[in-house]
């Protein structure tokens, strides 16, 4: 009798294991990225960056979106700096 009792506990003890790690479970990953990238540079680079950006999104699916921004040459220097200064530039620039 004690040793019916010693393996039903020990089959329990195992099967609340299996019940309360997740064993089985398949991770669901729906959650997609409210995350935009912005790409800022004085050129279009625009046919250059597509195939680095499709690699991208291979690699990470739930990147909102990818933008670039063509800033004017002469303008570029100053708009990138007062854009860093004040807390709103790009998160790639050239």
């Amino acid at each position: 009798m004690k040793n019916t009792i010693k393996i039903i506990t020990a089959f329990l003890l195992i099967g609340g294991i299996f019940l309360f790690s997740g064993c089985g479970c398949k991770p669901q990953n729906t959650h997609r990225y409210d995350l935009t990238l912005e790409i800022w540079g004085p050129l279009d680079y625009r046919d250059a960056l597509n195939k680095s950006i499709t690699v991208y999104r291979k690699i990470n699916p739930n990147i909102a979106e990818i933008k670039y921004k063509v800033i004017p040459v002469n303008n570029y220097k100053k708009e990138l700096v007062d854009a860093l200064a004040s807390g709103q530039g790009p998160d790639i620039f050239f």
